[in-house]
């Protein structure tokens, strides 16, 4: 993939995240949310789409450097450490993304009900500042690719 095209998808992609961190703000709004399935499964969902936007720039920003990573069961782990090892983030927003790598599988694989609030509470409250931190590393990124270029 061709920094330009890369710089392109992120555009589009930070739009939606942008319009989830916005739901996530107007869920927060709705406090409480413990003890309210409905509002605890809106909460992962949108977590989930967070978590999931941010590994799909992730996933393009390894083709710019022509890394695939290969779909395993470790998949999703391997492409948030190649992105740190290979500097596109650097290992505060690596460190910081690793709860929500953990919660997504959790999500994925388990029940709404079983939700913890706390847990969701204290990733829900954190989004806009490690967005922010992730949106800076990618720009970054993008400016030095096409110095390259």
């Amino acid at each position: 993939m061709k920094i330009e095209e890369f710089s392109k998808y992120f555009e589009a992609e930070v739009e939606d995240i942008n319009k989830v961190l916005k739901e996530i703000e107007r869920l927060i709004s709705l406090m409480p949310i413990e003890k309210d399935n409905i509002k605890l499964a809106a909460a992962g969902t949108f977590l989930h789409n967070f978590y999931n936007g941010i590994e799909n720039i992730l996933k393009r920003a390894l083709l710019v450097k022509d890394i695939k990573i290969q779909n395993s069961p470790g998949w999703h782990k391997e492409t948030l450490l190649k992105a740190k090892e290979l500097n596109i983030i650097d290992t505060e927003i690596h460190i910081k993304l690793i709860p929500y790598l953990t919660f997504r599988h959790y999500f994925i694989h388990g029940y709404s009900f079983k939700l913890v609030s706390d847990d969701i509470l204290s990733l829900l409250k954190e989004t806009d500042i490690i967005f922010n931190k992730f949106n800076d590393a990618i720009m970054k990124f993008i400016r030095e690719e096409k110095k390259k270029h």
